[in-house]
């Protein structure tokens, strides 16, 4: 009795073959185990071995190897196009390539992608996956030329007269030839002399036997204006088109477009028409009509018709195109439409307070603001938006008046208890602190996926000595983004106050090299600039009454706080923003800089807040001098970039 034979070896990509006789097993039972096979192993024959398997093997050959016949009989055996060395790239090599894998043509450099790559796509029967300004009777020819199968795999729009004359010619005497004519032909109805035809008359029908008239019933039974054949395409045809189907508009010739007829099209509630309509066509009623009649039609208007009559019919019709508009015309665009449109006045009015906050301009937020507060005085956005502008204007008293405000309206508004708390933090007691963390927690309840009140509560825990809270607060910010700098910076303080300087400076070293964005790490949403930016120092007022809620009123009180801070020369008003204020901070903030080599052996008083104080440790004394440089140099660079990334 016969021994059966040994089914081939399984093999596993870790192992290398140095046997020529188990090599070759491989490459038979797979060509891809080429890759498995020790350089030396890799002749020519074997390789050719290879890639009859599996024309994927040709990655594997070595270069010196790939030979053109090599190569071309992997593109025989579905090899992808990149495999082959583009030194031996041509037509004869794409053509085999697209005819034994239609799906490789896609793959092609495009200028490859030609009428004889196109007929052996036809050829492969793969059509489909070529784009359609690509197929062409002259490919179609090509196919039918090289094989009679391709006539019943060309689509009938690519079947002229001369592709019909010319596969007549070459296989009239096929015997499959007549019933292949007949089933291309239109058909006619039982007792009817009409044909019969439908949604793929034109893939279907070779386009010799088409007329203008079947055309349009072919478009009227739901076929596609794009698979017409083009010597068809006329104005009669492309007009039953239009009329029949808005789309069409997409493929009608610009020679056959009108004015009216681009009109009618940009109506439709597909905007990306307006793309269609020629240059010479394209006016600014056109625009007008088309962005009032679809808001996605605002993207297709050429920057030369963009004005401010555009935007604003565009913002008033559909009002999320705002954010398509310009960010220097969106208060003029807001401004037209609070006088054109007064039963909406209160949204535009809404809409313009945030982009004055947007652009630092708080009082006109806050003008905006009372506006809307006027019309509407039970919306609790408004006074929270109120709030917040307020708030960087340094009205404390009012701003906490306002937050209370929409509180009372909407407890659960997003981003009023976080500007409550951080009010409370600014101009509070320490024995307001409980008032800034209970808020702090509502906001966290209310938004639980927000960074920003995580880690407010955090420092806030931190000021008040709870590392174990503070360090349950910093891990849930990380959790919801890790590598953020300023739960970095504060994780690297709370472990700098537990004696882990290792941990702690690895955590500043991550601050400095993390690069977060200033807002959008914070976790905030809110619809003006983010509050709080940089809490001035505490003064002496109670949280408790709004009345007492205070900020430096003139200039002296504001350089009293710029020498103890230099960051707040970022929240000074514009009035009080002069030259020699400027450069009392940067002068101030180089002497600091200066001075972190100096705090390394006398550690100097607490920082001010935001940044917890830094006490003078034993622990300190005991490092060696390079690293209690390095760590101290690091903690500066990691506050500074702390202060940049609230």
């Amino acid at each position: 009795m016969p021994t059966a034979p040994k089914p081939p070896p399984v093999l596993e990509t870790r192992v290398l073959l140095n046997d020529p006789a188990l090599c070759l097993q491989a490459v038979v039972a797979n060509g891809l185990d080429l890759r498995l096979v020790a350089a030396s192993l890799k002749t020519e024959a074997l390789c050719r071995t290879a890639c009859q398997h599996n024309g994927g093997a040709l990655a594997y050959v070595p270069t010196h190897l790939k030979t053109r016949e090599l190569c071309l009989l992997a593109a025989r055996h579905r090899t992808p196009v990149h495999h082959i060395p583009e030194a031996l790239w041509d037509t004869e090599l794409m053509a085999v390539l697209v005819r034994h894998n239609g799906h490789a043509f896609s793959s092609l450099p495009p200028r490859w992608q030609t009428d004889s790559t196109v007929a052996a796509a036809l050829n492969a029967g793969q059509i489909d996956g070529v784009e359609l300004h690509l197929q062409t009777p002259d490919a179609a020819l090509l196919a039918i030329v090289e094989d009679f199968s391709a006539c019943a795999k060309v689509p009938g729009y690519l079947f002229t007269q001369a592709v019909f004359d010319k596969a007549e010619a070459l296989y009239h005497q096929h015997p499959q030839w007549p019933a292949l004519v007949v089933q291309r032909k239109p058909r006619l109805r039982i007792g009817d002399t009409r044909p019969t035809l439908g949604s793929d008359t034109f893939k279907t029908i070779w386009a010799c036997y088409l007329n203008e008239d079947l055309c349009i019933a072919a478009l009227h039974a739901g076929d596609a204006l794009y698979r017409l054949p083009r010597h068809l395409l006329t104005r009669r045809v492309c007009d039953a088109a239009f009329e029949w189907a808005r789309f069409n508009f997409t493929w009608i010739p610009p020679s056959y477009m009108t004015p009216a007829m681009c009109a009618r099209a940009v109506q439709t509630d597909y905007g990306q028409l307006l793309n269609v309509v020629p240059e010479h066509l394209m006016t600014p009623a056109l625009c007008l009509s088309a962005v009032e009649a679809n808001q996605d039609a605002l993207a297709c208007v050429p920057e030369a018709l963009r004005t401010l009559p555009l935007y604003t019919a565009a913002v008033q019709a559909y009002s999320s195109t705002l954010n398509q508009v310009p960010q220097a015309l969106r208060r003029e665009v807001l401004t037209q439409l609070i006088a054109q449109d007064p039963s909406n006045a209160p949204y535009y009015f809404s809409k313009r307070a945030e982009e004055a906050a947007a652009q630092r301009d708080f009082m006109q937020a806050v003008a905006d603001c009372d506006e809307v507060l006027r019309h509407r005085p039970q919306l609790a956005q408004a006074y929270f938006q109120r709030a917040d502008a307020r708030h960087a204007l340094g009205q404390w008293a009012h701003a906490y008046q306002d937050v209370q405000t929409a509180l009372a309206l909407d407890e659960k508004l997003p981003w009023a208890n976080s500007l409550m708390g951080e009010l409370v933090e600014c101009a509070g007691t320490p024995d307001d602190l409980p008032t800034a963390l209970a808020a702090y927690g509502r906001e966290v309840k209310h938004q639980p996926a927000a960074l920003k009140p995580w880690l407010n509560r955090a420092e806030l825990y931190l000021k008040q000595g709870d590392g174990a809270r503070a360090n349950a607060d910093i891990e849930q910010a990380l959790h919801l983004e890790p590598g953020n700098q300023r739960a970095l910076y504060l994780r690297g303080y709370l472990g700098y106050e537990a004696g882990d300087i290792d941990a702690s400076l690895a955590d500043f070293n991550a601050a400095t090299q993390t690069k977060t964005q200033t807002h959008a790490a914070a976790g905030a949403s809110s619809p003006c600039l983010p509050y709080a930016t940089f809490r001035p120092a505490a003064t002496s007022c109670s949280a408790t009454d709004p009345a007492t809620l205070g900020a430096p009123r003139n200039a002296a009180q504001w350089e009293a706080a710029i020498r103890e801070r230099p960051i707040l020369i970022t929240c000074l008003p514009a009035a009080l923003r002069s030259p020699a204020m400027v450069a009392l901070a940067a002068e101030l903030e180089a002497t600091l800089a200066a001075l972190v080599p100096q705090t390394l052996q006398a550690p100097q008083h607490k920082t001010a807040a935001p940044h917890p104080s830094w006490p003078e440790r034993a622990l300190d004394k005991q490092l060696p001098t390079g690293k209690r440089l390095r760590f101290w140099g690091q903690v500066h660079e990691a506050i500074k970039v702390f202060a940049k990334s609230r």
